[in-house]
């Protein structure tokens, strides 16, 4: 079978609309079930009575059941079913009809208004085959402040797998987020998390994504990074990348979110991991002195929490490139380079934030 057929009704429906108003809601909620959605589930009743479908079984001589758990008290849906809905027919006999209405309006304004949002929202996005969306944080708030909220739902809704709606309050953390969000700061949502970046907010599926250890735990990230290649770094989110180049091709300068090694010093395979006991490297302008990772972490100031989640690229002989602060000399390139690897981050380092 490709069809799985529900029996809600209209008072079903009915309902439905008031449990949402009494919780709070937006057109998504007011709009109802759907007579139809993904995945093949159909609603062919819900625009009739429950009492005309009871008479017609009756006068049939059709056997059926009732799910005594309808009539428990304690769900608020069947309160607003035995005491709510009593009273609005008392008041006015047309009131199942005139919600059924009522939802289809909101519908189709539910749908107009995704449309808007998707519009917008189509030069603000971008995607990450390895780890989901990212959303330009200026773009985004430059939108109406109902579209972003629509907007964010229902990117979280797509990239993170997340069939449920979320939340106003958890919509609204992510739009604080964009707003005042410092980088590498991050909000944990139902699928994923929400990571800030200098430019934009990240969506990073759960199985993508790496929490920092608490002090008296010790994990270890480490990716296999091929040349020319790419990978998604679970700790940060950010994207890494490597490509060959002749050298004579390659940028005149190193930034900070990309630098250029000469490619025939440097052996394979490349890594991508963390921060392990003992680290060491040669940062460019120290003339050759070796230094502990920790005490150059230290130098500058960058916080605990965030140390372990910095991605380090890794040759057989020690750290490449400490990503989005100092590359080691030992691999610069010099006047007799003639091929090169450039490598580059998608966005600047984490300097403070939350693990």
């Amino acid at each position: 079978a490709d069809r799985i057929v529900l029996g809600h009704t209209a008072d079903d429906q009915a309902e439905t609309i008031l449990l949402w108003l009494l919780r709070g809601t937006g057109l998504t909620g007011l709009a109802g079930m759907p007579a139809d959605r993904d995945g093949g589930i159909v609603r062919p009743l819900y625009e009739t009575g429950r009492q005309d479908i009871l008479s017609y079984l009756r006068n049939s001589g059709l056997p059926f059941r009732n799910d005594s758990s309808n009539s428990n008290p304690l769900y608020l849906r069947n309160r607003i079913r035995h005491e709510l809905v009593p009273v609005l027919k008392r008041l006015a006999p047309a009131s199942l009809e005139s919600l059924r209405r009522f939802a289809n309006i909101c519908r189709e304004d539910d749908r107009y208004l995704d449309q808007q949002a998707a519009a917008l929202f189509s030069v603000a996005l971008t995607w990450e085959s390895e780890g989901g969306w990212t959303v330009d944080r200026t773009h985004l708030l430059t939108f109406p402040h109902s579209l972003q909220r629509r907007g964010i739902r229902n990117v979280i809704r797509q990239s993170l797998n997340q069939p449920y709606a979320l939340g106003l309050r958890t919509v609204d953390r992510v739009l604080q987020l964009a707003a005042n969000g410092k980088v590498g700061s991050l909000v944990d949502v139902r699928g994923g998390h929400v990571i800030v970046t200098d430019r934009h907010l990240r969506f990073v599926p759960h199985d993508k994504f790496w929490v920092a250890p608490d002090r008296d735990q010790s994990v270890s990230l480490r990716h296999d990074i091929g040349v020319p290649g790419s990978l998604m770094w679970p700790g940060t989110g950010q994207r890494l990348h490597v490509q060959p180049l002749a050298y004579r091709d390659a940028p005149a300068q190193p930034e900070r979110d990309r630098i250029v090694v000469d490619a025939a010093c440097i052996s394979q395979p490349l890594i991508v991991r963390n921060l392990a006991p003992g680290d060491r490297f040669q940062p460019c302008g120290m003339d050759g002195h070796s230094k502990k990772l920790q005490d150059f972490f230290t130098d500058l100031k960058i916080p605990k929490s965030v140390r372990s989640r910095i991605p380090l690229v890794v040759a057989p002989e020690g750290i490449v490139w400490v990503v989005g602060y100092r590359q080691d000399r030992r691999w610069l390139p010099t006047a007799e380079t003639e091929r090169c690897l450039v490598f580059t981050v998608d966005d600047p380092p984490l300097r403070e934030g939350t693990a």
